[in-house]
């Protein structure tokens, strides 16, 4: 890990590409079967819970199918701001930003959309494709 703070749990058959791009901030609890592809920097902030079965991806096969023949791949950094609740089977796609006290709820497919990278601050999503749901 590049940088590993206090209080942070981390359960069983946790999988990880290279370790060296993931800092984990203060008070993190990361449930059963977490995978991080860190291909690219992945930075999870304070007081944030990871319930079973994330899947976080710093990184894109090539575009072109003569750059993935090739073996092309791309990294994109991964944020997860502080105060975060991301719950069961979330995927998390290169270049997300999760915003400070968000709520991801269940099976949730977090990607890139549109021109903004962003999840908004202290807002709940939901469903597939996500969708802010009012509180």
């Amino acid at each position: 890990m590049k940088t590993l703070s206090n209080e942070v749990w981390i359960k069983p058959d946790f999988r990880c590409e290279f370790g060296k791009n993931i800092s984990i901030g203060n008070n993190v609890y990361i449930n059963l079967g977490c995978i991080i592809l860190d291909c690219a920097e992945v930075i999870i902030g304070n007081h944030v819970l990871i319930v079973p079965s994330l899947g976080i991806y710093a990184v894109n096969h090539g575009f072109d199918p003569e750059e993935r023949i090739a073996g092309a791949c791309m990294g994109t950094p991964v944020y997860i701001e502080d105060n975060v609740w991301i719950s069961g089977d979330v995927k998390i796609l290169a270049g997300v930003t999760i915003g400070e006290g968000s709520i991801i709820g269940g099976w949730q497919h977090c990607y890139k959309k549109h021109s903004s990278k962003s999840y908004r601050r202290w807002e709940p999503m939901q469903g597939n494709p996500s969708n802010y749901k009012r509180k």
